[in-house]
């Protein structure tokens, strides 16, 4: 059936991501090391494995999820490019937008889980 084809290449691309250099699968916690204003709205935040894995492999174009408690994940661009210890992203901040004011507020050393 098609749900089935669907599942099994699913899996393949869950399988690969997890495979490659500093991959994993699920949700894996990353301490903010640094925030860099971009713009008067934008910040760039560098993101680092708790677990020291080296080099991150992934595609160009590729998107993290961000999940913060009490928050619907977010999804953002990684902006840096592959095979760096950190992974990296810019977020808006929007007006009464809980997720963007709660990051720009967020502490350096803060640990918080991407998938």
């Amino acid at each position: 059936s098609l749900a089935k084809i669907m599942h099994t290449r699913e899996e393949e691309l869950y399988k690969m991501a997890e495979a490659r250099r500093g991959g994993w699968r699920g949700v894996k916690d990353f301490k903010l090391a640094k925030k860099r204003e971009v713009s008067k709205a934008c910040m760039e935040f560098t993101f680092e494995p708790v677990d020291g894995a080296g080099p991150i492999d992934f595609t160009t174009g590729q998107f993290l999820t961000l999940h913060l408690e009490g928050a619907t994940p977010r999804h953002y661009t990684v902006v840096n490019k592959p095979g760096e210890a950190f992974l990296q992203c810019c977020i808006k901040k929007i007006d009464k937008g809980h997720v963007s004011n709660a990051m720009h507020d967020l502490e350096i050393g803060t640990v918080v889980k991407l998938a």
